[in-house]
């Protein structure tokens, strides 16, 4: 944010967060990415407690993360996003049991 003098926007901060789960990746590797599967389970397997994005980890394939609820206010002549309610670690499930969920085929 320094280096833009502005907050940054959705796809950055996905980029930027992309960019430093596949370098964990690498890193649990040792760098052995020509291991494919290895290097897979290590993708599906990251969880990061810090990241633009908040807390995040990857369950059945999917990101598991925090969810908000925001509200747009003007703040020092800008207006902002603000957080008006969060919904914790919310997977692709959500409230319902990921059994009978993962019994449903795609049409």
């Amino acid at each position: 944010m320094q280096k833009i003098k502005r907050d940054p926007t959705g796809p950055l901060m996905d980029s930027y967060t992309a960019a430093l789960w596949i370098g964990k990746a690498i890193e649990a590797v040792n760098g052995d990415v020509e291991n494919k599967d290895k290097f897979n389970d290590a993708l599906q397997g990251q969880k990061m407690d810090s990241s633009p994005h908040g807390a995040l980890s990857i369950d059945h394939g999917q990101v598991v993360q925090d969810m908000y609820i925001r509200r747009i206010e003007k703040v020092k002549g800008h207006y902002q996003n603000t957080v008006i309610y969060t919904y914790p670690k919310v997977n692709q499930f959500w409230k319902f049991d990921p059994q009978t969920i993962l019994k449903f085929k795609a049409v």
